[in-house]
This record gives structure tokens, C-alpha cells and sequence, in this order.
């Protein structure tokens, strides 16, 4: 049974690690730029931007944003979408987090399947993970980027394609964010298997997909990467599948940071209206990223999880508990603004007296101040909380 604590993720966000606003506001152009349609074998130096590339017949959507760095991320895209008649490039902003060059891909399957999840399924003769690994690896070739300098970042059922790819690039590293590791168990979960299959016209018991299907024995079997998985295990579905890991790797489940031969786990338990999307946000995904490259920078339960965990997660989806805690607090906040009502106008009669005279008026009027501030002081934090919130939002 798992020993459950209470954290209250309504804080502020860290400052960013670089000028995000202004990195972001140079490269979002990108992102919405017509698409140059190129094969892969034409790939070259001077591509970037919006680039539709030819693998195997199959059109991929993707955006380079090309840097003067020898390190790439691999950002896997197509996670919970809802507009299916255009490409979707799942957490464009986090380029702005990193200094290196961004490579998103987005899931062609939900296109065309007007549906997802689709984990880059494919077709009944090709997998589509494994033309993202043809992707990746060209890119690699082109840029001169060697295997540890390659990250791949993958969210639910990509973040299991994520985990694929990276098992293919002995030495890379990758941060798998809720991800799925067996989708025939997920399937099972969402009630969605016979749809999947009649959808693709695939058997799950076809013995070729198995290593597609769950990915742990390749990265299990993969000792030279590092990855990184967080899970939030509030989520059945997302507990399902982190259940069905350690059990793979003989171990119990411990919340909080551990490192299980060359993965680290972050585990947490919260229950809020979507488990499933409350995942970590850029500034977490870059500590993790720092770690990646400079074990000295270790992760500390203490300041990571107690601290950062609470800073970087999806606040938004907090916006019913911040209305409904406002309205049952409306008359302490009434009382809050009467507060702040009086202690300006005294101060200004202050400033008036103490032009007039520097005597006894003005002493009693502090004193009074003073006297003011110590009654309402415990609507302090309160006002605080109310102020942290404004700046969230």
C-alpha cells in the first residue's frame, strides 16, 4: 500500500533558465510556416523550418528548428489532439527552454484516423516508429550529432514511441512523460482494443509486433541510455502501466525520485479532475535535462519534489478549485480589500501630518497603522495566495 502525502501545487512558477519569451517569440514563425516537402535522402544542412518528409511514401510533419549546438531533442508529437485536419506540434514552446535544435514529428496516423491515441501505429506492413527512427537517424548523419547528444521527449502513448526510438540509439537519453509501455494492457484500460484493432485491421496476437506493442524488454534490454519516466499514479491507466514495469523489474514502487539501473523514476499521487495531464512543464523537464548531462547535478527529493513538483505543473487545470476557494472566502476577501482601503487612506493622512509637523500626531497615526496591520495580519497569506494566483493565470 502506498504511503500517500498531500501537496498543494498551487505555487508560483521558477524563473526560466533562459530568455524563453524572447527565444520563443523568434522561433513560434516556424511552426507556422508552409511546409517545404522533401525525401528523406534529401535531407541537407541548409533544411529547417516546416518540412514535410517522404519516408517509405509516407508523408511526416515536422519543424526543425536548427541551432549552432551538436546536441538534437526529438520532440514525438499527436498526444490527446482534438483538431485532426491539421499538424499538431505537441509542446512547440519548450524550444524556447533549450539551446539546442528541436526536432518535432508529428503522428501521421491521427490524420488520416481522425483519432488518437494512434502511437505511430502504422500500417499492417510498416511501423511508423520505425520511420521516425529512420528520420532521427538522418538527421543525425546530416548534423554530425553523435547518440548521447540526442533526446527524445515523449508525453503518453508517445511517450512509449519515445522509448522505442531511443532503445534504437544506444547511449541517447529520453524523458517519457506519462507514457504508456504496453499498449495492449492501455487498450484494455480505455476499453478501446477491438476499436484499435478493426481501426488498423491488426491481431495483437501478430507475434512481429510484439517489440511495438510493449516496449519494456527493449529498454530493459538497452543498458547504455538513460530515461527518464514520471507517472501520476492517481491516473488507473497510468498506474496500470507503471505496475506492469516494476513488476518487470522485480521491484516495488516507491514514490518520489529512484533510479533503477539507468532509469529514474519521479512517481507521484495526485488526484486531481485529469491525472493523466498532470505532467511536468518546461522548467522540470529542463532540470531533468541538466541531469542528463551533469550527474554532479543531482535530483534532490527535498527541493525537487516537495519544492520544484509543485511549481511546474499544469495550474490551469486548478481554475475550478481557485473559483470555488474564492467564492467561499468572499468575505474574507472583502475584509482584505477594507484592509488595504484603510491603511492607504491613513497613509496618506500620515504623509500630510508629517509635512505639517514631525510631532505627536504622526506617532499616534503609526501607532495606529501598526495596530491595524497586526489585526488583519492573519489575512496576510491569504492576500498572498489571492496575489500568486492573479500572476498564474
Amino acid at each position: 500500500m502506498l504511503n500517500i502525502d498531500k501537496y498543494d501545487p498551487l505555487v508560483l512558477l521558477p524563473d526560466a533558465p533562459l530568455n524563453t519569451r524572447g527565444i520563443w517569440a523568434k522561433t513560434k514563425k516556424f511552426f507556422d510556416e508552409v511546409s517545404c516537402c522533401i525525401d528523406l535522402d534529401e535531407l541537407s544542412v541548409g533544411d529547417c523550418g516546416r518540412l514535410t518528409i517522404k519516408v517509405h511514401d509516407v508523408k511526416f510533419e515536422t519543424c526543425f528548428i536548427s541551432r549552432n549546438s551538436d546536441r538534437l531533442l526529438v520532440f514525438l508529437c499527436g498526444p490527446g489532439r482534438r483538431d485532426f485536419d491539421k499538424p499538431c506540434f505537441w509542446r512547440s514552446s519548450y524550444s524556447a527552454y533549450f539551446e539546442d535544435s528541436c526536432l518535432y514529428i508529428d503522428d501521421p496516423c491521427n490524420i488520416v484516423h481522425k483519432f488518437s491515441p494512434t502511437f505511430f501505429w502504422g500500417t499492417n506492413n510498416l511501423s511508423y516508429m520505425d520511420c521516425v527512427v529512420e528520420i532521427v537517424d538522418r538527421f543525425k548523419t546530416v548534423f554530425n550529432i553523435s547518440n548521447k547528444n540526442i533526446i527524445f521527449i515523449g508525453n503518453s502513448n508517445v511517450g512509449l514511441v519515445a522509448m522505442y526510438c531511443a532503445s534504437k540509439f544506444s547511449g541517447c537519453k529520453c524523458m517519457a512523460l506519462s507514457p504508456q509501455v504496453n499498449i495492449r494492457i492501455y487498450l484494455k484500460d480505455k476499453n478501446l482494443y477491438e476499436n484499435f484493432q478493426n481501426m488498423f485491421d491488426h491481431n495483437f496476437r501478430d507475434k512481429w509486433r510484439e517489440e511495438y506493442i510493449d516496449v519494456t524488454d527493449g529498454i530493459l534490454a538497452d543498458r547504455e541510455s538513460q530515461y527518464f519516466i514520471t507517472s501520476n499514479l492517481a491516473c488507473s491507466f497510468d498506474a496500470s502501466q507503471i505496475e506492469y514495469l516494476f513488476k518487470k523489474l522485480n521491484r516495488e514502487i516507491k514514490l518520489g525520485f529512484s533510479e533503477i539501473n539507468n532509469i529514474t523514476f519521479y512517481l507521484s499521487y495526485y488526484k486531481v479532475k485529469q491525472p493523466h495531464l498532470f505532467v511536468p512543464l518546461e522548467p522540470f523537464c529542463r532540470r531533468i535535462y541538466d541531469y542528463f548531462f551533469d550527474k554532479n547535478k543531482k535530483l534532490n527529493y527535498e527541493y525537487d519534489f516537495e519544492s520544484l513538483t509543485k511549481e511546474i505543473f499544469w495550474y490551469h487545470k486548478q481554475k475550478d478549485k481557485i473559483q470555488k476557494l474564492t467564492k467561499q472566502d468572499n468575505k474574507k476577501t472583502d475584509q482584505i480589500l477594507e484592509y488595504q482601503a484603510i491603511v492607504e487612506d491613513k497613509d496618506k493622512q500620515i504623509k500630510k501630518l508629517k509635512k505639517k509637523n514631525k510631532g505627536s500626531s504622526a506617532r499616534l497615526m503609526d501607532k495606529y497603522i501598526s495596530q491595524l496591520t497586526l489585526k488583519y495580519t492573519k489575512y496576510g497569506s491569504l492576500l498572498m495566495f489571492i496575489v500568486a494566483i492573479y500572476y498564474i493565470l
